[in-house]
């Protein structure tokens, strides 16, 4: 693993909070949510970004099993709205009593979760192409894709890979459990890349943990902590850290993407740092 640049890009974006967010990988677009009623858009090829009200009380957004882009809106108990979102506008589209996890890998190709089972989109519709609850009898909190189209999954206590043909479960180390906020997902975030290493964030905590298939690598988030004092802002790195990462992500091109919070402020920042 080397290190190769960190880029840091200041977001002058107004909000209190930035839950939820979407990484559109097969387009190199990540979203997320100010409040309720604003949508950044940031393009991650061009590292610039546009600011979008909408009057909606956005719960989530992510791909729908069409393929477009949705935003939900919790309407009543077990209730949404959904709309198309692209450049700023949303066009209601339907309601919905529950919408699937659906990602789009980095060849364009969909795949969905449902009833703990993954499902491909083959011939215009989607075909199963792996049963959680018979191969591994755990609940899946989610999955991801690699470019040889490896399915990785995550239960309450260990990672799986899945190649088609057989799986290979990987043990969680104690250590890097949250015991505090034990409950559904242990990890904040997490997101393998083409190499099929998976980047992990543990809840509650600025560390960061790659995971290559054998070993656990611990904490490089201090490389982006004294990237950023240092060369960003001119000054030596405190010993009270004053920045929270709240998510992280990769993207189509293998860079590492962290949005973060500086010093408890409105003012978001982006790194972006590619490693090979």
């Amino acid at each position: 693993m080397s290190q190769t640049y960190i880029k840091v890009v200041p977001l002058d974006v107004d909000c209190k909070n930035v839950l939820p967010f979407f990484l559109d990988r097969y387009n190199n677009y990540i979203y997320f949510v100010c409040g309720s009623k604003k949508i950044v858009d940031f393009d991650l090829s061009k590292f610039n970004y546009s600011i979008h009200n909408i009057d909606i009380n956005v719960s989530s957004l992510g791909y729908g099993e069409d393929g477009y882009l949705y935003i939900y809106e919790r309407d009543k108990i077990n209730k949404y709205k959904a709309y198309i979102y692209k450049n700023g506008i949303a066009t209601y589209k339907k309601e919905l009593s529950k919408f699937f996890y659906v990602i789009k890998d980095a060849n364009g190709k969909l795949w969905k979760l449902s009833d703990n089972k993954i499902y491909k989109f083959v011939n215009n519709k989607f075909v199963e192409y792996f049963d959680g609850s018979k191969k591994i009898k755990d609940e899946i909190y989610k999955f991801d894709i690699d470019k040889n189209e490896n399915i990785w999954i995550e239960t309450d206590t260990y990672f799986a890979k899945y190649n088609g043909y057989n799986w290979n479960k990987y043990e969680i180390p104690n250590e890097y459990r949250d015991y505090e906020q034990y409950a559904a997902a242990i990890f904040e975030g997490w997101s393998c890349d083409s190499k099929g290493n998976i980047w992990i964030r543990v809840n509650g905590s600025n560390a960061l943990f790659e995971f290559d298939g054998k070993e656990w690598y611990e904490d490089i988030l201090d490389l982006v902590e004294e990237e950023f004092y240092k060369n960003y802002l001119k000054k030596p790195v405190p010993e009270d850290k004053e920045m929270e990462m709240l998510f992280i992500n990769v993207n189509k091109n293998d860079n590492l993407v962290f949005l973060v919070i500086y010093k408890k402020i409105i003012s978001m920042l982006f790194f972006i740092m590619r490693m090979v």
